[in-house]
């Protein structure tokens, strides 16, 4: 099909990203080339596609992420707006507004990954890396096999693609040669070239090949395979757990709970009898080796606990028995004598091998903010490392296990949603599948009293913040003793219930919790009561210049466990800090009082705890420097600059923090100046 004809019938193609996007007046544009025809898969003649072979993209409303060249999008074309034959740059076919897809209803396209077919868990958790968005439904094909179809869920910052739960009781996903699935006619592969005209630093062309098989192949092709059972055994666990409560939900999930199941399922499905078979070895190796295993997902490990126990063992301790369990755990031999200069080298050093490129300011700064703050919030653009950077630092920390994600909703609207609630029919707690009352209750108890164990809230501004995160914004500003939630009135449930002794779950000094944010316009904006609370830190956009080829978090090498006693130890007291520290920021907060935005109490206190704990890292961070990243973190996310008398204010300020000193701070305050009230400080963050 020629492109002419394609604008009139208004077909639907399938395209690929060809340049980087760039800014062209006040909207961002790329190039594109198109490939088939989404829904014949007729090749397209290049030649029509006048000038360059290429059409142009107004992408204001794309995600960069998905602007990756090599990226695969369905699309219809129009006449460009502006067309010269004679300029090469001015091409005569553009993408039409709203026409564009992600994935395509008529394709499923084929990943390679060179490695041998995982266990389908290990699928799951792990994912497969994959440097651009692909179609939503894909096949797998490894060395000596192929598994599909999946649904799956492309993660831009991680360039990672991870399939998502099947839906239904039985998949219909299987295990295919790869030889047929090279033989099936309704397979096609597209061999293309990208950057040819991309003139973005670094860029240059590369071969992209991408396969794809028609969907109405699919079924034939699932039919030819081996049927495989491809639910992750975390929702097996909360599936059947589920099912035991529904039945009888007055008994103990932990009483006979594989006698009932057995008793319950459907002995003719082959399927379900692979599947429980999985539960109860995963079962098995949690009640022998316990939370501590590695084998098993957190997740999974969550859920697992519902079925084991008895009612004894899962009652609240006695006082006596309680006083002995918070005892301090005594450290693992060789982990408490890392110095801090030598923690953060290894960070630092660490994070390079893994394959990212953070600034060592930026890391430095995210290890003070977790110092002196309970919760750190880091604020930046999609990629440039938000989620990964607290991984880094648990595997620094030697013990990567001890980090829980929680992928925010933006259905959240309480804590109920975060944390779980009490059922009053069962007469038992129900947690929320977050897997954060678990975490937090066993933080407290064992080995993890003397872990820094970090809860990481993904893109938590998707959904208000002060509503689904409430009870701990209240509870992060007590005293370390006194921090905790209450879940539930401790008369309610019965002794049995596995989480009896959590009516009131204590935060652990030992756990920090870190948000990532984008600031877009799905995104809901911080109160000032949650910005009262947290440090902020903003990433500087990384360097693609200096980008390395592949990415492995496998290769920042774990280094005997830093305990929290010795990572306790370098935070620091208040009491070390020079006077002049405490005079500085006196001056800030009374220059902010002309806009009603004082610093107070709170805040002062978290920049000299913040200016305290540099002491441990000498010449790698001096006092002012410290002080210019605290107030960078805890002042200036709390200003508006549309206030009447900022821009005096503004002036004052960078008057007294001069940039020699407060290099940071003297960045923000200025661009913020230079804008007139225009822009604020989550624009620049």
């Amino acid at each position: 099909m020629d492109a002419q004809t394609a604008r009139d019938t208004r077909a639907k193609l399938i395209v690929a990203i060809d340049q980087e996007r760039f800014l062209g007046g006040v909207n961002y544009f790329c190039l594109a080339q198109a490939l088939m025809v989404e829904e014949t898969g007729e090749a397209v003649d290049l030649e029509s596609f006048r000038n360059r072979e290429r059409v142009w993209w107004l992408v204001d409303d794309v995600p960069t992420a998905e602007l990756v060249p090599g990226t695969l999008h369905v699309a219809a074309i129009e006449d460009a707006r502006v067309y010269d034959a004679n300029d090469p740059d001015k091409d005569k076919y553009q993408i039409a507004r709203r026409s564009r897809q992600p994935s395509s209803e008529h394709w499923v396209q084929v990943i390679d990954v060179d490695r041998r077919v995982p266990g389908i868990d290990q699928l799951f958790d792990g994912g497969v890396p994959f440097p651009v968005r692909p179609f939503k439904r894909v096949f797998f094909r490894f060395r000596d096999g192929v598994l599909g179809p999946f649904h799956a869920e492309w993660e831009s910052e991680n360039k990672r693609l991870v399939p998502l739960s099947p839906k239904g009781n039985a998949p219909e996903v299987a295990r295919i040669a790869p030889e047929r699935l090279a033989s099936d006619p309704g397979r096609i592969r597209l061999d293309f070239v990208v950057g040819k005209y991309d003139r973005s630093p670094g860029s240059g062309t590369r071969d992209v090949r991408a396969e794809l098989i028609r969907a109405s192949s699919v079924e034939a092709l699932v039919s030819d395979g081996e049927p495989i059972d491809a639910m992750p055994l975390d929702e097996v666990a909360k599936n059947y757990a589920k099912l035991l409560r529904s039945k009888d939900y007055k008994r103990p999930l932990s009483d006979d709970p594989v006698g009932r199941l057995e008793a319950m399922l459907d002995k003719s499905s082959s399927s379900e009898l692979e599947r429980f078979e999985r539960f109860k070895r995963a079962l098995a190796t949690f009640e022998a080796e316990g939370a501590g295993t590695e084998r098993l997902s957190q997740p999974l490990k969550y859920w697992l606990k519902s079925f084991v126990g008895t009612p004894e063992a899962q009652a609240a301790p006695a006082p006596a028995a309680r006083e002995e369990a918070e005892a301090p755990a005594a450290p693992p031999p060789g982990g408490d004598s890392i110095s801090e200069t030598d923690f953060t080298r290894r960070l630092i050093e660490g994070t390079t091998a893994a394959g990212y490129r953070f600034a060592d300011d930026d890391l430095i700064a995210f290890h003070m903010a977790l110092k002196a703050s309970p919760m750190v919030v880091l604020a930046g653009r999609s990629g440039v490392g938000k989620s990964t950077l607290p991984r880094l630092y648990a595997r620094a920390l030697g013990a990567p296990e001890d980090l829980l994600l929680v992928s925010v909703r933006p259905d959240w609207m309480d804590d109920r949603d975060v944390m779980g609630a009490f059922d009053p029919l069962s007469q038992r707690y129900l947690p929320a599948p977050t897997g954060l009352v678990e975490f937090l209750h066993d933080s407290a108890r064992g080995d993890a009293r003397d872990r820094l164990r970090i809860v990481l809230l993904d893109e938590m501004n998707l959904a208000r913040v002060e509503y689904y995160f409430a009870s701990f914004l209240s509870a992060l500003e007590q005293p370390p003793a006194s921090r905790g939630v209450r879940l539930f009135s401790p008369e309610v449930v019965q002794a049995s219930d596995p989480f009896a002794d959590c009516a009131w779950l204590p935060i652990p000094e030992n756990v920090r919790f870190v948000g990532t944010v984008n600031v877009d316009e799905t995104t809901h904006f911080f109160s000032p009561k949650v910005l009262d609370r947290v440090a902020v830190q903003s990433f500087a956009d990384p360097d693609l210049r200096n980008a390395t080829q592949s990415i492995d978090e496998e290769a920042f090498t774990l280094a005997p466990r830093v305990p929290f006693g010795a990572w306790r130890n370098w935070i620091g007291t208040r009491d070390s800090v020079e006077p002049w520290v405490a005079e500085q920021l006196v001056q800030v907060d009374e220059l902010l009082g002309w806009i009603r935005s004082g610093i107070g109490h709170r805040t002062l206190h978290r920049c000299l705890d913040y200016v305290a704990g540099s002491e441990g890292l000498g010449a790698a961070l001096p006092r002012r420097r410290a002080l210019d990243l605290a107030i960078q973190q805890f002042v200036l996310p709390r200003l508006r600059a549309d206030q009447p008398d900022f821009g005096e204010v503004a002036a004052a300020l960078l008057e007294l923090l001069q940039e020699s000193d407060y290099p940071r701070t003297h960045a923000v305050l200025g661009r913020l100046a230079d804008e007139g009230g225009a822009v604020g400080y989550w624009d620049i963050a």
